[in-house]
């Protein structure tokens, strides 16, 4: 292969494809679009230790010693509530396998890989390498991942690229000074490095002795009507296009102190659908959150979806009259499909949220407690700067992953 030809290039991919979360999926597969329009692209099929989903059991022991205390009543209440767990845990990850058997299948991947040496010797095949974006470089979990994502290892032919890179933590210099040190070797090693969260920008270029940057998260780097296309319309019954309420990624507590907001919602004639990442049936907890859930439906016909694929929430973003979320794709999604839309801050991760916000220019569309949702959310969005924005940002940030591949044929 020739090196003068950059469009022979040889170029892997190291991000999160084996996770089922939505968000980590659509910026694999946006990144994965933009370089395969240019380059030799496949995705590195790295998996981590956190990729290898286990079985869970009927906690029997657990139950007994939680609520032994309680009487005999409750020790029963936990076994059951186990066994449901146990249940619904096995029917959503089986279809969440399927489908996420059926995403592989749109991207070009290497052969599996599952420890650091075997990721060493493959990424010699490739003449650049891209890590990111997404959480590649958060603290707590690079320890499952053998701080791989650090590409902690020199390779001598093989560059290496950080493309809109995140620590997942709001707090960088609470990291261990251990773990500071590896991030400082292993990134002097990186020739470009781009950063998705500017608040961070200062600190990494400190930190590394080079001049990090900044770029937009892959999924912005497509525009609508290329998300549009891939939108699928999930089996819900009685949907009607532009007269739903999508609610994304809140915690069950956070939805039931919405519930002023939501009746009254409900009242104006809007249909609520609800998406949390799924958890533990909450029986093995008491029987008020059931009683709440049966209440919250009955009162506001609100419909909980507890699993639903990259491409239904692209459908219920882009065809929603409100979002309502904490999530930060779900936020990005509102953005690119000019939704009118409000961000709840999370509790310890803001800073990526707010960061966005700032970015487009959108501040006053985040909410830091509930009561201020319902002020918000009729406050139409001026969407014309915000397109001008994009447009820059996006520029500049496909400008930096094309050219930062590309210059390895001038090194």
């Amino acid at each position: 292969m020739s090196k003068a030809l950059p469009v022979a290039l040889r170029v892997g991919i190291l991000t999160f494809h084996w996770t089922y979360h939505i968000g980590a999926l659509l910026q694999t597969f946006a990144l994965y679009n933009v370089l395969r329009s240019h380059f030799n692209s496949l995705v590195i099929n790295f998996l981590p230790r956190l990729a290898i989903q286990v079985m869970p059991t009927i906690n029997v022991l657990k139950a007994v010693k939680k609520y032994r205390g309680n009487g005999v009543g409750s020790t029963l209440k936990g076994f059951l509530g186990e066994a449901v767990n146990y249940m619904l845990w096995f029917t959503t990850e089986r279809r969440r396998e399927m489908y996420h058997r059926q995403f592989l299948k749109m991207l070009n991947l290497t052969s599996e890989i599952t420890t650091l040496r075997e990721l060493q010797e493959n990424l010699r095949y490739f003449d650049v390498v891209v890590v990111g974006s997404d959480q590649v470089w958060r603290p707590d979990f690079l320890p499952y991942a053998d701080y791989a994502y650090l590409l902690p290892f020199k390779l001598e032919e093989t560059k290496k690229v950080a493309y809109a890179a995140s620590f997942g933590v709001d707090n960088l210099n609470a990291i261990p000074g251990d773990l500071l040190a590896m991030y400082s070797r292993s990134l002097r090693d990186f020739v470009r490095i781009s950063i998705r969260e500017q608040s961070h920008i200062p600190w990494v270029s400190k930190l590394v002795g080079v001049n990090a940057e900044h770029a937009l998260d892959p999924t912005f780097l497509m525009g609508a009507s290329f998300w549009k296309s891939l939108a699928l319309r999930p089996d819900l019954d009685g949907l009607k296009d532009g007269d739903f309420i999508f609610i994304y990624n809140l915690e069950f507590e956070m939805i039931k102190s919405m519930e002023p907001l939501l009746t009254s919602l409900s009242r104006r004639g809007f249909q609520l659908v609800a998406y949390r990442t799924p958890h533990l049936f909450p029986l093995i907890l008491g029987a008020s959150d059931i009683k709440y859930y049966a209440k919250l439906k009955r009162k506001t016909g609100i419909v909980f979806l507890g699993f639903i694929d990259p491409f239904e929430f692209l459908y219920l973003i882009a065809e929603s009259k409100y979002v309502i979320t904490d999530s930060y794709h779900g936020t990005i999604f509102s953005i690119i499909f000019e939704k009118n839309f409000i961000s709840i801050s999370p509790r310890k991760t803001s800073i990526r949220i707010l960061d966005l916000l700032g970015l487009m220019g959108l501040e006053e569309r985040v909410a830091h407690r509930i009561n201020e949702v319902w002020k918000k959310l009729d406050e139409e969005i001026e969407y014309r700067n915000v397109r001008r924005r994009i447009e820059f940002h996006r520029r500049r940030s496909y400008d930096f992953l094309i050219s930062a591949v590309k210059d390895y044929g001038r090194l």
